[in-house]
């Protein structure tokens, strides 16, 4: 088979394969509101735990929650590295985009878009027409949700190779954005410390402004080159 008809033979594979990897990514995103009554039985069922009587256990189930929060950021360092990896041409496009660009403005330009979106659904939950709120969630919340995700694939591993120091444009792309990921969550751990939750805020603000001033970026210059 020629390369011609390879790389075209293999178009609907990595297609499907991105495809999987978003329904993987976007089914968190559903998944608490089936599970919506067994949270809040398990939440009763701990508030009526004397946790004094049992500091040990208290400690373990912070140990654990931690190290939960590591291992599920390396999946997420691990997603993003093998969405890379199955689709090279978006990969170099976003990463294109990410360098491309101040990382301030990027992170300004996807902060802003977000608590637009964030105020807009906010709005109209507020107007009580249920039915408002679903079509305005599709419309606002898909296009920033993967505008969001493609950026992540130039903004993540982006940010673990700066983490890395001098190491990090010779280190692979899983090592930088398990790099990134993790480092993002333990930058989330002062939100819990009453007087540092504005730090935490603001790495939050780095993890989700970032990525989608990324993908604004990408998109916008995509947009620029076909026109």
């Amino acid at each position: 088979m020629s390369r011609p008809l390879a790389r075209r033979a293999g178009r609907p594979v990595r297609a499907a394969v991105v495809l999987a990897a978003v329904a993987l990514l976007l089914a968190p995103v559903f998944s608490p509101m089936a599970r919506a009554g067994e949270a809040q039985t398990l939440e009763s069922g701990l508030s009526n735990v004397d946790w004094a009587q049992h500091p040990g256990a208290a400690v373990g189930g912070i140990v654990a929650m931690v190290l939960g929060g590591l291992l599920a950021s390396a999946g997420v360092g691990c997603a993003v590295a093998l969405v890379g990896a199955v689709v090279p041409r978006l990969r170099d496009g976003v990463d294109a985009a990410a360098r491309g660009a101040p990382a301030g403005r990027l992170w300004l330009v996807g902060s802003l878009a977000l608590g637009g979106v964030l105020l807009a659904l906010a709005a109209l939950a507020k107007t009580g027409v249920a039915a408002v709120s679903v079509v305005a969630a599709i419309a606002l919340g898909i296009p920033t949700l993967v505008l969001f995700l493609v950026g992540a694939l130039g903004a993540i591993p982006l940010l673990g190779e700066r983490l890395l120091g001098g190491s990090g444009p010779a280190a692979s792309p899983l090592a930088r954005s398990v790099t990134a990921s993790m480092a993002l969550t333990l930058g989330l751990l002062p939100a819990f410390v009453p007087m540092l939750v504005p730090l935490g805020f603001l790495v939050g603000l780095v993890g989700l402004g970032w990525p989608l001033g990324v993908g604004i970026q990408a998109a916008s210059r995509l947009f620029v080159r076909r026109s």
